[in-house]
């Protein structure tokens, strides 16, 4: 999966560098702006979890999540120069489900609810590495990016017997912070045609951090005005995090959706 990254970032410096020679000379703006990107991302998740030695299959699509979700939030927010700039982007997944069950002998019911509730805010800041402008307005560009990764993975289970007077609850809570690099890049297939790509990686396999983490992102969009630019595109991100006994080797990818406002 390195090498997959690795080839993403490769083919991003390509892009940009191969279109180069269309462009005007290169200009920047010391202008500071703010741009808001709230989207959808329809999450799929699949992978292996691990509990007490013993492993479990996730594999659940879109449509599974939809008809569990309670609730989910996400939203990129950003402010820079063309030169540099700072970024934060929190998610948010709440989904839970109940199922009720007979005991074989007593035939008392048995009702389990489950809920999985999962944050992860991506912080960090870029430089810009390369901004050409375009004759016909716009420019391409490659960001180096870096910052920290914060994840925060809820479960819980109640079990409840009314019958026998029982309700008991379990709770698992694990956080990580993991930091991050990778590189950005924008550039346009036609006038107001943009897409962007973006890869990196991390995780330094601590005690605080996932053994390795990966985010994948490749977007599309159509710019209505300067400042109002909708896409869409495909996420994927992977993190593999404790061993046998307590972790995960997850991976969360599907569509997304959004409109970006600058300011």
């Amino acid at each position: 999966m390195g090498k997959m990254v690795s080839g993403v970032l490769a083919l991003m410096v390509f892009a940009v560098c191969f279109n180069m020679p269309a462009y005007a000379e290169d200009g920047t703006d010391s202008a500071w702006r703010v741009s808001v990107a709230p989207f959808i991302w329809f999450i799929g998740i699949e992978g292996t979890a691990n509990v007490k030695g013993r492993s479990a299959d996730v594999n659940m699509n879109f449509s599974d999540i939809l008809s569990n979700l309670d609730m989910v939030g996400e939203i990129n927010i950003e402010a820079g120069t063309d030169k540099y700039g700072v970024f934060v982007q929190p998610n948010y997944l709440d989904m839970s489900d109940e199922v009720t069950s007979t005991l074989p002998i007593s035939g008392a019911q048995v009702k389990s609810t489950i809920t999985c509730t999962t944050t992860f805010i991506e912080f960090g800041g870029f430089s810009r590495l390369v901004d050409v402008r375009r004759e016909t307005g716009g420019h391409n560009t490659i960001d180096l990016l870096g910052g920290l990764r914060y994840w925060d993975m809820t479960n819980e289970v109640k079990l409840s017997v009314p019958t026998a007077g029982v309700d008991r609850t379990v709770k698992a809570d694990t956080n990580l912070l993991d930091p991050f690099v990778g590189l950005r890049m924008k550039a346009y297939i036609a006038d107001k045609v943009p897409y962007s790509l973006r890869a990196d990686i991390g995780g330094l396999n601590t005690g605080s951090s996932s053994s390795f983490t990966y985010n994948l992102q490749a977007l599309l969009g159509y710019d209505f005005t300067q400042s109002i630019t909708m896409f869409g595109g495909y996420r994927v991100l992977y993190v593999d995090f404790g061993d046998s006994q307590a972790g995960a080797d997850i991976k969360l990818h599907g569509p997304a959706l959004g409109v970006n406002i600058t300011f």
